[in-house]
């Protein structure tokens, strides 16, 4: 296997054995609150303990609430042979448990890990020890563990390494590496009852995935004057070129022939030159369905003519989150094998208020030959995915999927942790839904109403990119329908609220999310089983 794309993603290791032989730096132990029903395995490691574990809980010293942490040490023979810590990590109601839970705890003792120093963590494969989950086998159980721990403790270092700041000065006597994780070790405490091969299957498929996310949050994160077009472009090739993908990318004068009128009313304005990008993964399978993802890629968001405010653009970096988002979960696609074939659209340029940029009042012509009045330019993603959307129907997919940072009326509808979904086909929505119910990306339906058309009308063209204040993020829904068809079922993902996180939660950290590579992946993966 090649090795991943992220040099921060933590080393994957497995291990066998009784939990208190398993040698580590801490060793993090699931336990339902009040220390409900421990398993039988972790009764075997509370007896090496001499009771510790059951004392704390009888005491109230530690409760087993959702994502609380405790560390202990153990003594004697066992601290020679086994852990150097175990963290004791509550995972709440044993009815309340499910896949979130265990990625919420996994990244809450990851973080308890890092924050004291710890580089390598060991994990049991499903985390609570013997407690089944309606639905989920040992591979997908397994997985999760990985990627909760994983995704918790990600940093962005990339600039952090180049410029020697991942050093902490302590005092005059040296410096102190930052704290980090190196390696995640997933146990199989019962072998002979377990199917190791099907664990380390599913860990090695969460390594891959969260893989996929560290680099999807690399991207995102990463300064604007870095991010360009060229550079999201030159990435696009590094990963076809380590995974075997098709890759084209497109200049301004190929986007010219291609007569992407929208896309290119809103690169205009900026120096920096567009890029129209396509990533392929082909199975083997042959017949195989074909997902077309588009992926909203603004490297930064001035609002062009129609300005931000200075707080309104500080995050605008956070623009080309679908296009990120798409970009990796190709790459996992590929990586995992998956036996639906899926094609990554990314039209990636600044928007920007340069002497040439578009004018509110402008009538451009997109590649569908649709006449479009643009009354506002910081309505822009919808005017660069309406041509990737066209261009995507060559590809003559199962479905076409858009996801972006598309309007802030999203945030105000659902808030930060929920995405807003649209389609044109029940069946695609609901496979969405399924996909989003498995991975604790959260995704909810709304509405696609045809009286919602009225506000996009235009006096002066065939439609106006924006349809004032009232349901803004339907509206701009609204008009992506437009240029979709009902000879390809058609989603639309807006990931405005979460593609960014202000603070950190569960798996969550604060900055860019990846949100929606766990989510494609699943709905890719149920595809192809299908």
């Amino acid at each position: 296997m090649k090795r991943n794309i992220s040099k921060e993603l933590p080393k994957l290791a497995f291990a066998q054995g009784p939990l208190s032989t398993i040698k580590t730096g801490a060793l993090v132990v699931g336990v339902f609150s009040n220390g409900d029903d421990l398993s039988q395995e972790v009764q075997r490691l509370d007896t090496a303990l001499k009771g510790k574990i059951k004392r704390l809980i009888a005491s109230g010293d530690f409760k087993g609430k959702l994502k609380e942490t405790l560390t202990i040490y153990p003594e004697g023979g066992m601290a020679d042979a086994g852990p150097e810590r175990i963290i004791l990590a509550g995972l709440g109601k044993r009815e309340d448990f499910n896949p979130d839970t265990i990625r919420g705890v996994s990244a809450a003792a990851a973080k308890a890990a890092k924050s004291i120093g710890v580089k390598k963590i060991a994990l049991p494969f499903d985390l609570a020890s013997g407690c089944k989950i309606e639905g989920a086998d040992h591979a997908r159980v397994s997985g999760e563990v990985f990627i909760g721990a994983a995704l918790g403790i990600y940093d962005y270092t990339a600039i952090k390494g180049k410029k020697k700041l991942l050093k902490i000065i302590k005092d005059d006597h040296g410096e102190e590496e930052k704290k980090r994780i190196d390696e995640i070790t997933v146990v199989n405490y019962r072998p002979g009852g377990a199917n190791g091969s099907e664990i380390e299957e599913g860990a090695t498929a969460g390594m891959i995935i969260s893989d996929s996310i560290y680099l999807a949050r690399d991207l995102i994160n990463a300064p604007p004057n870095l991010m360009t077009p060229r550079l999201l472009a030159r990435t696009a090739k590094e990963v076809a070129f380590r995974y075997q993908l098709i890759c084209d990318v497109f200049k301004l004068d190929d986007i010219k022939k291609m007569k992407m009128g929208a896309f290119l009313s809103v690169a205009r304005g900026a120096k920096e030159p567009p890029a129209l990008i396509t990533i392929e993964y082909v199975p083997k399978e042959k017949g195989a369905k074909n997902v077309a993802l588009v992926g909203k890629g603004i490297t930064f968001d001035s609002g062009g003519l129609s300005l931000k405010t200075a707080n309104g653009m500080s995050n605008m970096k956070t623009d080309m989150s679908g296009a990120a988002v798409v970009l990796t979960t190709v790459m996992a696609a590929a990586r995992l094998k998956l036996k639906t074939g899926v094609v990554g659209i990314l039209p990636a340029t600044e928007n920007m208020p340069g002497s040439n940029a578009t004018k509110p009042g402008d009538v451009v012509t997109a590649m569908d030959e649709t006449t479009i009045e643009i009354l506002n330019t910081d309505a822009e993603g919808r005017l660069i995915l309406a041509d990737a959307i066209t261009y995507a129907k060559k590809y003559e997919p199962t479905a076409v999927i858009d996801i972006a940072t598309l309007t802030g009326a999203a945030i105000v509808a659902l808030g930060r942790k929920v995405a807003a979904l649209y389609s044109t086909d029940d069946e695609l929505l609901e496979r969405l839904k399924a996909a989003s119910a498995s991975t604790g990306e959260k995704l909810w339906p709304m509405p696609l109403y045809k009286h919602y058309e009225e506000q996009l009308k235009s006096d002066i063209a065939d439609i106006k990119n924006v349809g004032g204040k009232e349901a803004g993020c339907i509206t701009a829904a609204t008009f992506l329908k437009h240029f979709a068809d009902n000879d390809h079922p058609w989603a639309h993902i807006d990931i405005a609220g979460t593609a960014r996180a202000e603070k950190e939660y569960d798996w969550v950290t604060k900055g860019g999310t990846g949100f929606g590579v766990m989510l494609l992946l699943r709905f890719l993966k149920m595809m192809g089983e299908e």
